[in-house]
């Protein structure tokens, strides 16, 4: 019998929640709410369409919470209406176990939002801005076609804050053969939009105008091999007015500018797995990865500084060599480290690899200093860098003395100007150092620097408190993601003894009695992740989101123990 009670409750039950489901889900849709939970910078609703099969479902995950709680009030409303729970007591069956539907209809919600918060809506923000990237040329020709104009505002950490405007009077999209005849580089992720008459705005952040150009013709390339995507724009016979002065230009490039879609590299939009990692390993998390590779280029500079300072101090030679087959001894009476390690009195002796020497230099000073490729981020001894620094090596000619150059075979000596030796790699000691730091020591306090730099030790406890902010907000994220799916099964069930309650005329009422205590709850976890984000309130925050889910628990008990007779 309780089973077939229990099928008819929940069979009743399943009707409502998907009646208020498609109702909530068309009204999530229509009036579109679901745009502005996944809209990225200059993407409209209707650049999204092609999206909508992926969308939907998130539209439906969205809608359920609710529309749970309004099934669960609405359908146990009626059944006490109808006397459904008088005939049940009559037949000596406990009216509380009757609750055990919306209990599983909540467990049912509750596992669907936890896959999707963790899974489903991460992967739906990378595929959402990937077709942005993909698409941003078809995009931004949408754009121009219907408003005509384009507008992109950088934000965000180490961003200017600059606003950029584009319009054209026509736009169209050029032929690959056309490409090539006019010696534009055709690549898969290259695209290009011809632009006619167009006009390019820049304004700062505090929108004053820095700087405009109109033009008869040109043409927008949208380089997605970079990441961030990056924009050039070519335009011919062009006016710039920049400042007070202005100039005409026949052929101009303005750019390239780098067009930041990170939606998917924080926290919020990803999933369990890649946060649970960054927890693990901070160095790869987002904001602290960027700091982490500049802090290990300037451990590199102090280690570099240490190594020259020992070898002078203890009368050795620093020996550095180029990517060829070239290495440099160097010797000096003195030295001085600052932004640049500076010698005295030096002598460079120029040998091959084999140690045959070629020349050696004698001048007055010396500096040592490190460049950083293009595009470069982290650096020597690490698994993940592109490239490493590079040393470069300059003898100074100064009023008293030049640079003096002897050759080994000829047995000559010259007199020269400044020299410069570039594209040095760190010597080997250096590296075999820094290759030994794991990041995980460099992040621990109690470990020391391999430096003595003080300038090193207080951008490492920056770099730390960097690590420490993103496990706090990563930390409350993953409770906060918890929190709100386990929330469902108080309120539904709350809901339900509400509507038993509040039955017949009054089941709006009951409704609205049910969402208070859903809406506190929801408080309390918005709240609870704000204080938990903060590393010195980290433990706070959690406690709160936890205990105001237990309090809802017993509240919950207590009404239906109390609100519903057995």
């Amino acid at each position: 019998m309780m089973w077939s009670l229990h099928g008819y409750f929940l069979r009743e039950l399943l009707k409502t929640f998907a009646l208020a489901l498609l109702a909530m889900t068309g009204m999530l849709v229509m009036a579109g709410g679901l745009y502005n939970v996944v809209r990225l910078e200059g993407i409209t609703a209707a650049d999204l369409l092609p999206l909508a099969p992926l969308l939907l479902p998130v539209a439906v995950l969205l809608a359920m919470p609710m529309a749970a709680l309004l099934a669960g009030t609405l359908t146990y409303g009626r059944f006490a209406a109808d006397n459904e729970f008088v005939a049940c007591r009559a037949a000596g069956v406990n009216i509380h176990w009757m609750f055990a539907s919306p209990l599983a209809l909540a467990a049912f919600v509750t596992v669907c939002l936890i896959v999707a918060q963790n899974h489903l809506l991460p992967n739906l923000f990378y595929r959402v801005d990937r077709y942005a990237r993909n698409n941003l040329r078809d995009i931004a020709a949408r754009r121009l076609e219907s408003r005509g104009f384009v507008d992109y505002i950088s934000s965000g950490e180490g961003t200017s804050g600059e606003d950029y405007l584009l319009t054209a009077d026509r736009v169209r999209t050029p032929t690959d053969d056309q490409l090539r005849d006019a010696n534009f580089l055709v690549d898969g992720q290259i695209k290009y939009l011809v632009l006619y008459s167009p006009l390019f705005l820049q304004r700062d952040k505090n929108d004053n105008l820095v700087r405009y150009i109109t033009a008869e013709m040109g043409m927008c390339m949208f380089d997605a091999r970079t990441d961030p995507l990056q924009v050039t724009v070519y335009v011919h016979d062009a006016h710039d007015f920049e400042g007070d002065g202005s100039a005409f230009i026949e052929q101009q490039t303005i750019g390239p500018f780098d067009l930041a879609l990170k939606s998917r590299q924080r926290p919020t939009f990803m999933d369990l797995n890649t946060l649970t990692g960054w927890l693990q390993r901070p160095w790869e998390g987002y904001k602290v990865r960027d700091k982490y590779g500049d802090f290990r280029n300037k451990l590199a500079a102090a280690l570099l500084a240490d190594e020259a300072r020992d070898a002078v101090d203890g009368d050795r030679t620093l020996r550095l060599a180029d990517r060829g087959d070239r290495t440099y001894a160097l010797r000096a009476a003195r030295v001085r480290t600052g932004r640049s390690v500076t010698f005295e009195d030096v002598t460079l002796v120029e040998e091959r690899a084999d140690g045959t020497e070629l020349a050696t230099y004698a001048a007055q000073l010396a500096t040592l200093s490190i460049r950083a490729p293009r595009s470069d981020r982290i650096t020597i001894g690490d698994p993940s860098a592109r490239r490493d620094r590079e040393i470069v090596l300059r003898l100074q000619e100064t009023p008293e003395q030049p640079v003096y150059r002897q050759d080994r075979r000829a047995q000559t000596r010259e007199e020269l100007g400044s020299q410069t030796f570039e594209e040095l790699q760190f010597p080997e000691e250096v590296r075999t150092r820094l290759s030994a730091t794991e990041p995980a020591r460099l992040l621990d306090p109690t470990v020391p620097l391999p430096s003595r730099s003080e300038e090193l030790a207080a951008s490492r406890a920056k770099l730390i408190q960097s690590a420490d902010r993103m496990r706090a907000k990563i930390d409350a994220l993953i409770h906060f993601r918890f929190g709100i799916s386990l929330s469902i099964l108080v309120t539904v069930v709350m809901g339900a003894a509400l509507g038993v309650i509040f039955r017949g005329a009054q089941l709006l009422a009951a409704f609205g009695l049910a969402f208070v205590p859903a809406a506190a709850v929801v408080l309390v976890l918005v709240v609870g992740r704000s204080i938990g984000e903060k590393p010195g309130t980290a433990g706070l925050g959690i406690v709160m989101m936890w205990t105001g889910l237990v309090a809802a628990a017993l509240l919950n008990t207590l009404t239906v123990r109390l609100g519903v007779k057995r």
